[in-house]
């Protein structure tokens, strides 16, 4: 497919870019985006079905040794407080630079909870009982 078959909205946010891909052949930009943000380190969030996906194996295996992946398949519907913690933990010792969510709704708003759980530990639980 051609590039113009992706759909792309960016969020420009001050310290926390977001860009969203959709479409045939929105996979296939990844590394161009990471090598543009200078990511090394990613953790691609999704649920274990996705993970289990060709496409997102091959999504994997394409990153050779950089940048390094880890993926967190644990994002069940309507994401808890726990797999989000859980994700921001994983993403802390990992040390990603870039968080990408795979998937449907549930992928994508874990996605972003984790990203804020990653740099500030305790932000989920914060949401339900803000100080």
């Amino acid at each position: 497919m051609a590039p113009t078959d992706i759909e792309a909205m960016r969020f420009a946010e001050d310290d926390n870019p977001v860009e969203v891909l959709s479409g045939p052949g929105a996979l296939g930009e990844t590394y161009r985006l990471l090598a543009e943000l200078g990511a090394r380190r990613v953790m691609i969030v999704c649920g274990e079905t996705v993970s289990k996906l060709e496409a997102l194996k091959q999504l994997v295996a394409a990153a050779a040794e950089e940048p390094v992946v880890t993926v967190f398949d644990g994002v069940e519907p309507d994401p808890s407080d726990t797999t989000c913690e859980q994700g921001g933990a994983v993403a802390r010792e990992a040390g990603v630079e870039a968080i990408i969510g795979i998937g449907g709704g549930s992928s994508m708003d874990a996605a972003k909870a984790i990203a804020a759980e990653a740099v500030v530990k305790g932000w989920t639980k914060a949401q339900d009982h803000p100080g």
